[in-house]
């Protein structure tokens, strides 16, 4: 509850802060895989983990692009927006762990060794 309460502040206090034209790319991306991500919790269902794994990638993607816990622009420098777009991933992997804990067995320890390796991924360094 707690964390919820810290990154409810953090997200309205970066919402004031402007994207850099590097970022909007990556910006954009997040929100449509975040967009996706509700769709799919909205509506629900018996999932798999090869139903969320996609997404998994995705976010892993964007992740590794970060670079000390930083977007970088093409001359290595930090554009603005490093608040927003670190707390859109961060927003992202929560869904997705939320998610993958409704995750129905398909087929006994396989899943669940899926499971476990997925949500063994990087951690998330939000950097203010």
């Amino acid at each position: 509850m707690l964390h919820k309460c810290y990154r409810l502040i953090y997200v309205l206090l970066s919402a004031s802060e402007p994207v850099a034209e590097a970022l909007v790319p990556i910006h954009n991306q997040l929100l449509t895989v975040r967009r996706c991500l509700l769709e799919v919790k909205k509506w629900g269902g018996d999932f798999t983990v090869r139903d969320l794994y996609p997404y998994q990638m995705k976010l892993a993607s964007l992740d590794n692009m970060r670079v000390d816990g930083k977007f970088l622009d093409k001359d290595k420098e930090i554009p603005e927006g490093q608040g927003i777009c670190n707390s859109l991933l961060s927003e992202c992997y929560d869904i997705l762990y939320e998610l993958q804990d409704s995750v129905v067995d398909e087929s006994g320890s396989d899943d669940e060794e899926e499971s476990s390796e997925l949500r063994g991924s990087k951690g998330l360094e939000v950097v203010v």
